[in-house]
């Protein structure tokens, strides 16, 4: 899990790139990576969804949103919060 300055250090540039490019996918999907990896996974979700509403044949972000909706497949049946 990352911590709170790490996760908003690597959050800033991204959000910034996309209030100046929000058509730029990757910056969505870079910004799903890291809630993901600090298990903010609505927020993952959220961030994964928009990259493929840009670019609908990105792999990568098919795949990521996989993973993610497995986590939270899991915490929901552990009865962990998602």
């Amino acid at each position: 899990m990352l911590t709170w300055a790490r996760q908003a250090m690597l959050l800033l540039p991204l959000k910034k790139t996309v209030s100046i490019n929000p058509q730029f996918s990757d910056a969505y999907y870079n910004m799903g990576v890291v809630y993901a990896k600090n298990n903010q996974i609505d927020e993952a979700i959220k961030s994964l969804q928009k990259a493929l509403e840009l670019n609908p044949n990105d792999d990568k972000s098919h795949f990521a949103l996989g993973v993610i909706y497995q986590m939270k497949r899991k915490a929901n049946l552990s009865g962990g919060k998602s």
